[in-house]
């Protein structure tokens, strides 16, 4: 539970994202995006596994306009077999 407390801390979702769901539902789209960012969220929390069982901290998790980020910390000194799972 806690662990889910910390990721839920780290979810940043950028204003112009809500607009872009406003306006689509008004323009009857509303269905396409939010299976878009289902999909995209769901890609982006099997990163979020690997980076756990990994022991990578992940810094924020950011939803945007255009799709979904993650921001890890120190992914440079992660081997490189590893970075390529992440």
């Amino acid at each position: 539970m806690r662990v889910l407390i910390n990721i839920i801390d780290k979810i940043n979702i950028n204003i112009l994202t809500v607009f872009l769901l406003v306006i689509s539902f008004i323009l009857g789209q509303g269905k396409l995006i939010l299976m878009y960012y289902y999909v995209a969220i769901f890609h982006e929390l099997f990163h979020l596994l690997a980076c756990k069982i990994f022991k990578v901290n992940v810094v924020s998790f950011n939803i945007l306009p255009l799709g979904v980020s993650m921001k890890v910390d120190n992914i440079d000194n992660v081997h490189s077999l590893k970075q390529i799972i992440i």
